[in-house]
């Protein structure tokens, strides 16, 4: 099968504000599931984003992002934080910033106001990942934090992301100078929490799209789209490894003051217990009619390594009947899959990178239309090409 565009985009930091406005999110659009609390308090919320830089395949020098913009599609998603301070108090748990009808709760009451707290965590919460902190060596948690999440789904349609600035703001207006590197919150009698999130994966955006002659004869309907994933395990031979299913992320964050990340490293280690990932990032019992126009299928992928994807799709074909509308199921459950290396489309970059968005252009299009039989045009292809 032929290529058809594959390019990336840089992700930005996320950034968030909590205030009554509701949280605007970052992340799938899987529901979150309720938390179980001891205490919870109300907060405010609002959040932000800053935008893409686009990579084409050649090597090119990345500018920064200038702004923010506003976020979608996280009011139903739950945040995992750790409320830590100093002294670092006894029994330290797992908090979550969560959502209840149009109010946004805290699950620990942060007082009294003018207590300090040092923000650390995740979004969305998912209750397989088992999240834990620890200090820098000779630290408190006013430097900086280990962060690890452990049982992560080394592919998921959620954007995974780490909180990489805290601050209490003024009002639901005004994130009181807030930059990148800090973790610092002081409590008051109305909670303004602002948050900034930084991306721990890559993301993969597939484009689907019908070839317009062809979209005359068949209608296509996407039942099912699920992505493998290779690590280069060793440059000099090329040998490869399947993505494992499940993976560990140790993130170590060392506050900053001049509004660089503070994100030192992050080591990812699969579980080579887990199985091999091959994660549906779309699934329709009906299946979804394609067009000539692109439809949009975005999934989010540990990347340390991945050097390879394989892209396999489920489809119906039907027939059409004069005026355009569907006939008959032709053909049931086709199955293609497309597979696509990083390096070849992307030299001299090797393997994937946190933070980048792939975007995979395909098209269902038989070859030769004008000479296909009845049986070609029942069982189509689907191309990647430049």
């Amino acid at each position: 099968m032929k290529r058809e565009e594959l390019h990336s985009r840089i992700l930005g930091f996320i950034g968030l504000t909590i205030s009554l406005m509701g949280l605007i999110g970052c992340a799938s659009d899987e529901t979150a599931e309720p938390v179980k609390v001891k205490t919870e308090a109300e907060v405010q919320l609002t959040s932000y984003v800053t935008g893409f830089e686009e990579a084409k395949g050649v090597t090119r020098t990345w500018m920064p992002p200038t702004g923010y913009s506003t976020l979608d599609d996280i009011s139903d998603k739950n945040i995992s934080v750790f409320l830590t301070q100093h002294p670092v108090p006894e029994n330290m748990e797992e908090e979550f910033f969560f959502q209840r009808g149009d109010k946004w709760l805290v699950s620990k009451e942060m007082t009294p106001a003018g207590s300090t707290y040092y923000l650390y965590g995740y979004i969305p919460h998912d209750p397989s990942i088992k999240s834990s902190i620890n200090l820098l060596t000779g630290k408190t948690y006013a430097d900086g934090a280990v962060l690890t999440l452990k049982n992560m789904p080394a592919i998921t349609t959620n954007d995974i992301c780490v909180i990489v600035g805290a601050k209490n703001g003024q009002s639901a207006d005004d994130d009181n100078d807030l930059t990148t590197g800090q973790f610092g919150y002081t409590s008051a009698a109305q909670n303004f929490v602002f948050l900034l999130f930084d991306h721990l994966y890559s993301s993969i955006n597939v484009r689907f799209s019908v070839d317009e002659e062809y979209n005359k004869l068949r209608t296509i309907k996407l039942k099912k789209l699920e992505l493998q994933a290779q690590v280069l395990t060793n440059e000099l031979t090329g040998d490869k490894t399947p993505l494992k299913r499940k993976t560990q992320a140790v993130i170590t964050l060392k506050g900053t003051t001049d509004g660089s990340s503070p994100i030192e490293s992050i080591a990812f280690t699969p579980d080579e217990t887990s199985g091999n990932a091959d994660e549906p990032l779309f699934v329709s019992a009906e299946g979804q009619a394609l067009s000539t126009s692109f439809s949009d299928f975005t999934g989010n992928f540990m990347s340390q390594g991945v050097s390879d994807f394989t892209i396999r799709s489920t489809y119906d074909v039907y027939d059409k009947k004069p005026d355009g509308t569907d006939g008959n199921l032709i053909r049931e459950n086709c199955v293609a899959e497309n597979k696509i290396n990083i390096l070849q489309l992307f030299a001299p970059v090797k393997t994937a990178s946190r933070k980048t968005r792939y975007t995979v252009r395909m098209t269902v299009n038989p070859t030769y239309l004008y000479v296909l039989s009845e049986a070609d045009l029942d069982n189509p292809s689907i191309t990647i090409s430049n």
